[in-house]
């Protein structure tokens, strides 16, 4: 996402969506958004490959004020939905995770075009790389994975550990799920935090302890 200035006037102004190749010009794809001197547009999904990237602004507060489906090939805006709660898309765009602000929120899973595919409990803040799961935070700070399209658990992290993080594993299913570590509180500074390996067959691998 550009805009004409390096720093915005007070009132914002356009900005655009860009794609480019490694040794090639960018190319404009449709504006979309405004950017502003405090507040961010920024991209949360591009894909070549599924011709979808979705453009997101944001709030002075980090929460969502606006967001656009785009197709790259075109320009043209599949979908675009103002709203107050958190978005969250797979990492190709073909899965957008809509969770309300309210405590105990539910998620709702959305197709590229608007059409509802699923709702899960909680807030999605990751989907793996193929989309098929999701990592879910409850209003208490746990965390799950869940196969999202019918709902099933697959694993849930120590109930006293708070959620941090999560990255999907590349070309895979597995999840890299970021859990503060209960044992060692946040007295300053970064929190130490357990790194699980969540797979889609909810088998969990704890492969770094106390990281910073």
């Amino acid at each position: 996402m550009v805009s004409k200035s390096l720093l915005p006037p007070a009132g914002g102004e356009p900005a655009t969506l860009q794609v480019a190749a490694v040794g090639q010009a960018p190319r404009n794809v449709v504006q979309v958004g405004r950017a502003y001197e405090q507040t961010s547009v920024g991209v949360a999904a591009c894909s070549i490959e599924k011709d979808l990237a979705v453009a997101v602004q944001s709030g002075s507060a980090g929460n969502t004020v606006q967001f656009w489906v785009v197709k790259l090939s075109t320009g043209r805006v599949l979908w675009t939905r103002a709203g107050g709660g958190s978005i969250v898309a797979s990492r190709d765009g073909q899965y957008l995770a809509e969770s309300s602000p309210a405590a105990g929120s539910t998620t709702t899973i959305y197709g590229p075009t608007g059409v509802v595919l699923g709702h899960i409990a909680g807030a999605t803040e990751a989907f793996s790389w193929d989309g098929s799961l999701a990592v879910q935070m409850a209003a208490n700070g746990s965390v799950s994975v869940v196969r999202w399209r019918d709902g099933t658990v697959l694993w849930s992290g120590p109930s006293d550990g708070g959620y941090w993080s999560a990255l999907p594993e590349p070309g895979g299913q597995r999840i890299a799920v970021s859990v503060l570590d209960p044992e060692r509180p946040q007295t300053g500074g970064f929190p130490f935090r357990n790194i699980y390996v969540v797979g889609p067959d909810g088998q969990a691998v704890k492969l770094l302890t106390d990281v910073m």
